[in-house]
């Protein structure tokens, strides 16, 4: 299935806890050289893509979550470093949350939000490599974790690292925080503030969740990546070679992770043996890319400009999102296409 949203080539994308709405929000809007921002938040029916309704967020939105109970969808905006709380079904904005902003070069802007398992606690992760966490429903700031300056080795880290991604352990008690192009994978103790340890590995993720029960931490993206979540150590390393798995494409549950080929196949591989559970391909793909092949031999041999009579745009794959239960799969494209497999 298929839809189409606004042109864009970053799409946000993030489930309901029972699976039934799907949140979309693009970063921004490319319109020839120009750009311009878009206002709105996009809800889903699934599994018939139909808008239920838009949210008129008024800023660029760069994060998306459900509350456990989906009655409220938190959104990280990046124009104005603010996160807020949508009532639903109403779509009513009920609150507005702003992070603090320490002095810094760069402009601070929310990149990754996450919520406990309880609803109670909202992690709000920061372009400056701080988490907040707020106590909810009062939206009161509890404090602030990281960042860490000093690695292992004794080596400073910098202090702009950008956290991209969130997850509460199972029981809420620890929170992994991603940071940067997922090299720096961090471990704390919530409430309490306290950091549990911090790795620096050679490998580029996008992601991190809890797997096993919470015993494990898997990162996925150019890499894949599972550690044990008592003491960091790394248990495995998967290079993915010319996949690529964005935000969003590790299942709730760590076990699964979703890839996506630039020759229009999308597969679904185990995290635990990264073996193979499911595939598919992205209609039209294939077929756009042999006859670009053959228009490109034309203009060669002949010199006839065959490719200008052809539409050969190739989407690229820019979200994903497993919904909780892991029976659908949602990929975000750039040409502001959202398509939709039903996995089991």
């Amino acid at each position: 299935m298929v839809c189409e949203t606004l042109e864009s080539p970053w799409i946000v994308l993030t489930f309901s806890p029972d699976g039934k709405i799907l949140a979309s929000s693009n970063a921004y809007i490319r319109q020839g050289r120009k750009q311009r921002w878009p206002r709105t938040v996009e809800l889903w029916h699934i599994p018939s893509l139909k808008l239920w309704k838009r949210l008129p967020e008024g800023q660029r939105s760069c994060a998306l979550a459900f509350s456990p109970d989906g009655k409220i969808l938190a959104v990280g905006r990046k124009g104005d470093n603010c996160v807020s709380l949508w009532k639903l079904p109403e779509g009513r904005r009920v609150a507005q949350l702003k992070p603090p902003i320490p002095k810094s070069r760069f402009s601070e802007y929310v990149r990754s939000l996450a919520f406990s398992p309880d609803g109670k606690l909202l992690a709000v992760g920061t372009r400056n490599g701080l988490v907040h966490l707020y106590r909810l429903p009062q939206g009161k700031l509890l404090g602030s974790l990281g960042p860490i300056l000093i690695s292992e080795e004794g080596r400073p880290l910098r202090h702009d690292l950008t956290v991209v991604s969130l997850a509460f352990s199972p029981d809420g008690k620890k929170l992994a925080v991603l940071l940067e192009q997922g090299d720096v994978l961090q471990l704390w103790r919530v409430p309490e503030g306290q950091l549990i340890w911090q790795r620096k590995q050679d490998v580029v993720c996008f992601q991190v969740a809890f797997a096993k029960r919470g015993k494990e931490i898997v990162g996925a993206g150019s890499h894949l990546l599972r550690c044990n979540a008592a003491d960091g150590k790394v248990i495995a390393v998967q290079r993915l070679f010319q996949f690529q798995s964005l935000p969003g494409g590790i299942s709730a549950d760590g076990e699964w992770v979703a890839v996506w080929e630039f020759g229009g196949e999308v597969k679904v591989y185990r995290s635990s043996d990264f073996k193979e559970v499911w595939r598919s391909s992205v209609p039209g793909r294939k077929l756009k890319l042999t006859l670009r092949g053959w228009a490109q031999k034309i203009e060669q041999r002949w010199g006839i400009k065959a490719t200008r009579w052809l539409d050969f745009s190739l989407p690229f794959a820019f979200g994903f999102a497993f919904s909780p239960d892991k029976r659908w799969l949602a990929l975000g494209f750039d040409d502001g296409s959202i398509r939709l497999w039903k996995i089991r």
